[in-house]
């Protein structure tokens, strides 16, 4: 049985202060209608905690295959579930950082060309994304001829110069 709970992290450096929310969460799977309401609850909960910042787990928006190999059909199941920043569920949680005034790390399988990408973007108290980092493929949906079975860690991070604001 996985409990779900928020832990609290307060970095100070001189006068500034802030306070990290990792959610040490589940989601349900792939239903990422159900996902959404959960990681917003919790964004919700946190600022009643006062965080500053909300740190999702990886992939949120699926969940992860947590090490095992895919078959084709998930493969593409989980292939085709990937959003980009654009997408709803993404926007929402732009939207709640914003409505919060709190900074949300939200983490998600991006779509990419050819295969999906493990990202996770911070979203500043303006609903406006400061950072985005991604593995460049995931490792590893299963041995195939176009990879050569393997994954590169190979990453890309693109950061505004401007990140968090704390309120």
């Amino acid at each position: 049985m996985k409990l779900d709970f928020v832990a609290a992290l307060f970095l100070t450096a001189g006068a500034m202060k802030l306070k990290l929310a990792l959610l040490q969460i589940a989601p349900y799977g792939n239903d990422q209608n159900r996902n959404l309401a959960k990681g917003l609850q919790y964004c919700r909960n946190a600022k009643a905690l006062g965080a500053d910042l909300v740190v999702f787990p990886e992939l949120w928006t699926v969940g992860s295959a947590q090490g095992r190999l895919l078959d084709r059909t998930e493969q593409r199941l989980w292939t085709s579930s990937a959003i980009d920043r654009h997408s709803t569920f993404f926007q929402c949680f732009a939207d709640l950082a914003r409505d919060l005034k709190m900074n949300i790390a939200i983490t998600y399988l991006e779509v990419s060309n050819p295969k999906p990408r493990n990202s996770v973007s911070i979203i500043n108290t303006r609903g406006d994304v400061v950072l985005n980092y991604s593995k460049v493929c995931i490792c590893d949906f299963a041995p195939d001829a176009e990879s050569g079975g393997g994954c590169a860690e190979r990453r890309r991070t693109d950061c505004r110069a401007e990140c968090l604001r704390l309120a």
